[in-house]
């Protein structure tokens, strides 16, 4: 176990390098840039524990992909791969704790480690598609196998909505679908082989449409039980359910068209450091969306016709 920590600091530290980044001026950047975003989420809403909640459950799914859980299983058995997939969660954790605890949010701070430890035991514990029945169609891919790697996170948001309701906690309840948006965008995060774009009938305009037409019909689906709900028991704060249901698709869309715009590849460095400023400004990434779209549709032209 010991060798894969180690193994995975010096591939980050040869990662920066190969960028140009000094690795140490890059962590303190990095840590400076995390204090910066955090006091100003505090300072600027009742939402930022969530906010923050939400970030690290967003970067733990994206970390632990299938492919990496699957070769840490075969190389360290079981039981060990699953104590690295809870230390690296852990340590994902724990500057997002810190910040929470600073700032008083404790029973935050038990939230985020308690879906960080969920995520962990079972989010890749359903290998056979056939398992778990999903309301989607297998095509596109990325809900349905989504949908099965994440069904128990999937729940625990749904667990908050009620949660939120018995507590009369209407921030809960909002934090409950944003969940579920940032688990939508955790079933982008990982590009597909480039013969799974190849094999589309569609020119580019056509494949980002059909996609972003997709991840707003599905996530719809997803986000529907607990909005609906809100609607109900919070009538007169309609319009800011309704609002932050607008920034998650805002989210939603970025997120994709990045992925797009960085295709074959991630999501590149920028791009993300681009989305995560604009995070807190939400409406910034209106911006950013016609500029990764026209990244996307030159990333695309080589594949689509």
């Amino acid at each position: 176990m010991k060798s894969y920590f180690s193994l995975q600091w010096v591939l980050l530290i040869r990662k920066l390098n190969d960028l140009g980044f000094n690795p140490l001026i890059s962590f303190v950047l990095a840590a400076a840039f995390f204090i910066g975003i955090s006091e100003l989420l505090f300072y600027k809403t009742l939402l930022a524990p969530f906010i923050l909640i939400g970030i690290a459950l967003i970067i733990s799914i994206q970390s632990n992909h299938q492919a990496k859980t699957e070769f840490v299983r075969i190389t360290f058995g079981d039981a060990t791969a699953k104590t690295i997939r809870l230390i690296e969660s852990l340590l994902i954790a724990l500057p997002f704790s810190i910040s929470l605890l600073i700032h008083g949010a404790f029973w935050q701070t038990a939230l985020l480690n308690f879906l960080l430890f969920v995520l962990t035991y079972f989010t890749f514990s359903f290998t056979k598609q056939s398992v778990i029945p999903t309301p989607f169609n297998k095509r596109p891919f990325e809900f349905t196998i989504g949908f099965r790697k994440t069904v128990l996170l999937l729940l625990a948001a749904y667990s908050l909505t009620i949660v939120a309701l018995l507590v009369n906690n209407f921030q809960l309840g909002i934090f409950s679908y944003l969940v579920l948006f940032m688990i939508c965008i955790s079933f982008y995060g990982q590009p597909e082989e480039p013969f799974f774009v190849w094999i589309h009938a569609k020119n580019p305009k056509e494949f980002l449409f059909e996609k972003l037409k997709i991840a707003t019909i599905y996530s719809s689906l997803l986000i529907s039980i607990p909005v609906l709900t809100l609607l109900v028991f919070y009538p007169f704060d309609a319009w800011i359910i309704l609002l932050f249901v607008l920034i998650g698709f805002v989210f939603l869309w970025t997120s994709i068209l990045a992925k797009y715009a960085s295709f074959p590849e991630e999501i590149n460095i920028t791009y993300s450091f681009l989305i995560i400023i604009c995070a807190p400004v939400p409406v910034l990434l209106l911006f950013l969306i016609p500029f990764f779209y026209k990244k996307a549709l030159h990333s695309l032209k080589e594949l689509l016709p």
